[in-house]
């Protein structure tokens, strides 16, 4: 029988330990900047007598280690407390390092050539634990005062810049194929394999589009959409954005664009699966499927685009569910 265990550090005014929650939910992503943690305690959860409650406080630091006792625990969240709920029970509300980026402001820039690297090392230089790609853009134009956390969350929707932390690395990147300490992890159905919501489709009824975007010799910001006709039938297809530097007018990137979509145009499986807390997988890891029984989705690979933790009474244990996101052929 597994049994589960658990290690909670505050970090304020004092340092808090203790391994007991009622419930913990951990949510994680590869398409948002911000992870996220949910804790429910009891009211009447101690620390040196005291209730829990006199130690706490926004901005306070958090690390939840979830397992169980035979395999032992993993770090599944570190970052900041941004809200304590003092009701029955007690809720602490978390948001990870990127937390820090909302805090931070930005105020009337002008880059003739954006750096992501440079832009990372002039606004953030207290983070040293980071891997940035070699990323560099043509004109960009901050106006008015916005956070960092805006600014990533306009680079990764107008130029595909994927930028999120990973086990306390900030990491900037073009495709998700380039994150540092990834693995790969197996999950076999009968074994550790709960339950699925996965859903197969035939490649000639894949909809994806491609927004490809360069910079011009001019140092202009060149975008297309394939197939053309997709931007006004946004609805009807499943939009991605990519930026490509080594194109330089639009029939190269319109060539870019249309490889693209040939490679996203392939019989596909999506969906979810749940599994027990063993074995541990993050986002940016891959999963290797174990299927005997369905043929079709034995020993395929999947890059892992969001995983959810929970954990406690109301988990019926430790559970993961698991985003499987692009198939690796």
């Amino acid at each position: 029988m597994l049994v589960l265990k658990c290690n909670i550090q505050i970090t304020g005014a004092k340092i808090i330990k203790f391994d007991y929650v009622s419930h913990v939910e951990v949510a994680t992503s590869m398409k948002t900047i911000t992870d996220t943690a949910k804790l429910t305690l009891p009211r009447n959860l101690k620390f040196h007598d005291r209730n829990l409650l006199d130690y706490i406080k926004r901005g306070d630091k958090i690390t939840i280690d979830l397992g169980y006792e035979d395999s032992g625990l993993q770090t599944v969240f570190k970052g900041y407390i941004t809200n304590v709920s003092t009701g029955r029970p007690i809720t602490i509300e978390c948001e990870d390092e990127a937390w820090m980026l909302k805090q931070k402001t930005v105020k009337n820039l002008y880059y003739e050539k954006f750096s992501l690297k440079a832009f990372i090392s002039e606004h953030l230089p207290e983070i040293t634990d980071k891997t940035i790609a070699d990323i560099e853009l043509g004109e960009l134009r901050i106006n008015g005062e916005v956070t960092v956390a805006k600014v990533f969350e306009y680079l990764r929707k107008n130029y595909g810049i994927n930028l999120f932390f990973k086990n306390g690395t900030l990491q900037g990147l073009m495709q998700f194929s380039e994150i540092s300490d990834s693995k790969t992890v197996t999950f076999t159905y009968g074994r550790n394999i709960i339950t699925d919501n996965l859903k197969y489709t035939l490649a000639e009824d894949v909809k994806i589009a491609v927004i490809a975007k360069c910079i011009t010799k001019e140092n202009k910001i060149l975008s297309v959409t394939e197939p053309a006709d997709a931007k006004d039938k946004s609805s009807e297809y499943e939009m991605r954005t990519f930026f490509f530097p080594d194109a330089h007018d639009e029939s190269q990137l319109r060539e870019y664009a249309k490889q693209k979509i040939k490679d996203f145009k392939v019989d596909k499986m999506e969906g979810t699966i749940t599994a027990f807390g063993i074995p541990f997988v993050r986002c940016g890891d891959v999963v290797l499927i174990k299927d005997e029984l369905h043929p079709e989705r034995d020993g395929k690979k999947f890059n892992v685009d969001a995983v959810t933790y929970s954990f406690g009474t109301q988990s019926n244990g430790y559970r993961q569910k698991i985003n499987l996101g692009t198939e690796i052929h």
